[in-house]
């Protein structure tokens, strides 16, 4: 079989005098970014040796060196990493950042009725509540994690931080910006903070209108950043930087290692800049390299700069999801397939409903009832904001894309059997955006739906860009590529809510079927999950508790701001 990394080898051979003996070392390293890992974690045997020019070794405290070479060791007397250069320097990058930031608090803010203003904000919150906690660590550092599940209230605090810090500015008001990994992440993070900002109380009411106006510039993160795909370069740098004092992130699980480099980079130094993160660890990583959110909450470097909300309101009457993502969270095996045998073709009364066998075949017959009922509630919908409004009580969430019980199969045999049973008017039919389209606007995992009109005309709909504007309306030959989108993968779900999903398990063998995918889809649900799959699956994951190696949390963790010697004993591997 042809090995896809060998132009790689031919490169380190002929530039760097790689000896033959490396390859395998070389290779395990590469398919480990394949993967998603950024560095591989060997033994010192394994090191030790000739490696021509291609590597350099380091103790973990030396400085970065002048001239790099494409590969990097150290140990940090634990472990001993190999990286790709560039893996190595953005690590060791986000690190030095963060720690900076950190270690300086933000410009002073005025101390008196804070504790008045939390009071008001949080209405009946104890001293200690966790979203209080949250507001006043925004105030005391300039980079804050608040994370938590679903439901957890993420967006209703940071609707009240954004206000608690408008209101005690001090001249200008706060230039907040706002973004996400995805469109429609981005979109529903705009919506939720709409949504929170009008239960703000009267003292606060003023700055609403300044939140919303913020929300409602709530961007990709390339797009915030400029990113030019035909360069791999972003506009906004550290010589450009972003024009922003308060950066909230949502979505954090999905972004990967080298966009947070970019983000650090072009976030102003200043000792009133903020970034506040938002996210959920336990969610899937990112597509990209790294798992970032991880090593951050994992770091006792960053532990008084994280706040985890822990109360969940979302699955209130739904305590069967509850208890499914908590011993997903926990790795409780014995209580996930217990809870799951208790549901086994029962309707979803307290939220869940298990069924042990997918099938490929009449897949509109197979489906739940109600999962159809409000399919064809939406594919019969008389306007496109009708349809609009019904796609988001349903999805069905499939772990693969391409197969017959992928997302996109799905999606097309589900509306093969809607036009077929729609023989007066061709019915509706969501789609979902696969690029950022800088013509319409469209950015990719933007969802609309198409729609044909009483005089026969088939366009076109996505939500309106502003709060009470129109739909916006694209005649099918401008949309960018698009996907029909009865079905999503559970990685392009991830920043969405739906009231009822179905989600089609992968097979056990499959490696895609981790604890953190199943995580993920099961918690896009309001009211009810339909979990069909086998249950070796939801074993499997749970028991399989690997994550991406990562040389990040060394970084974050070998030296504190202002120590004087480094938190390891280091040796370095001759070469």
């Amino acid at each position: 079989m042809h090995d896809l990394h060998e132009p790689h080898y031919e490169w380190l051979r002929r530039r760097w005098a790689l000896p033959e003996s490396r390859i395998d070392l070389v290779r395990r390293l590469l398919d480990a970014e394949a993967e998603g890992s950024t560095a591989l974690d060997v033994e010192p045997a394994e090191i030790a040796g000739d490696w021509g020019q291609a590597l350099t070794g380091l103790a973990a405290d030396a400085a970065q060196p002048v001239q790099p070479r494409p590969l990097v060791h150290f140990s940090d007397g634990t472990q001993t990493f190999l990286q790709s250069w560039r893996g190595y320097a953005t690590e060791r990058a986000i690190a030095a950042q963060l720690l900076r930031r950190l270690a300086a608090a933000p410009g002073q803010t005025a101390a008196t009725g804070i504790d008045s203003a939390l009071a008001q904000l949080f209405p009946g919150a104890a001293p200690d509540d966790r979203q209080v906690l949250a507001a006043r660590t925004a105030l005391s550092q300039r980079v804050v994690l608040v994370t938590g599940g679903p439901g957890t209230g993420k967006t209703y605090t940071l609707a009240r931080i954004l206000a608690l810090l408008l209101s005690l500015a001090d001249g200008r008001p706060p230039r907040i910006g706002l973004a996400a990994p995805t469109g429609k992440a981005a979109d529903r993070m705009r919506e939720a903070i709409r949504d929170s900002i009008e239960q703000l109380p009267g003292t606060f009411r003023p700055h609403a209108e300044t939140i919303r106006r913020a929300a409602q510039g709530s961007t990709t993160l390339h797009s915030l950043l400029s990113y030019n795909p035909s360069t791999g370069n972003c506009a906004r740098n550290a010589a450009s930087p972003l024009p922003c004092d308060v950066l909230i992130l949502d979505e954090a699980s999905m972004i990967d290692v080298y966009q947070w480099r970019a983000l650090l980079d072009a976030l102003p130094d200043a000792p009133h800049t903020r970034l506040i993160v938002l996210g959920d660890p336990f969610q899937l990583e990112s597509v990209g390299a790294g798992d970032v959110l991880y090593q951050l909450v994992a770091s006792p470097a960053l532990a008084a700069a994280r706040v985890e909300l822990v109360k969940t309101r979302r699955f209130d009457g739904r305590p069967h999801i509850r208890e499914l993502a908590e011993a997903l969270a926990a790795h409780d095996a014995r209580r996930a397939t217990q809870l799951l045998r208790s549901v086994e073709d029962a309707p979803p009364a307290a939220g869940l409903s298990w069924c042990r066998t997918v099938t490929a075949q009449n897949t509109w017959q197979h489906l739940p009832a109600s999962i159809r009922e409000k399919i064809a509630a939406v594919a019969t919908a008389a306007t496109p904001e009708a349809a609009l409004d019904a796609l988001r009580r349903v999805r069905i969430l499939a772990a693969h894309r391409d197969t017959r019980l992928g997302a996109l199969g799905l999606s097309e045999s589900i509306n093969a059997y809607l036009r077929k049973s729609e023989p007066v008017r061709a019915p509706n039919e969501p789609i979902i955006v696969n690029v950022n389209d800088p013509e319409t606007g469209l950015r990719n995992g933007s969802v609309g739906v198409l729609h044909t009109d009483a005089a026969g005309h088939r366009a076109a709909y996505f939500e309106a860009l502003r709060e009470g504007a129109p739909l916006q309306r694209f005649a099918i030959g401008q949309l960018p590529d698009y996907s029909a989108a009865w079905a999503l993968t559970i990685h392009r779900s991830q920043g969405s809510e739906f009231d009822d999903i179905l989600v089609l398990l992968p097979d056990e063998d499959s490696p895609l079927a981790t604890r953190e995918l199943i995580y993920t889809a099961i918690t896009r649900a309001k009211q009810s999950v339909y979990l069909h799959g086998p249950l070796a699956t939801i074993e499997r994951a749970i028991a399989d508790q690997t994550r991406r190696a990562s040389a990040l949390g060394h970084w974050l963790n070998w030296r504190r701001e202002g120590d004087s010697n480094p938190r390891y004993s280091v040796t370095c591997t001759p070469v």
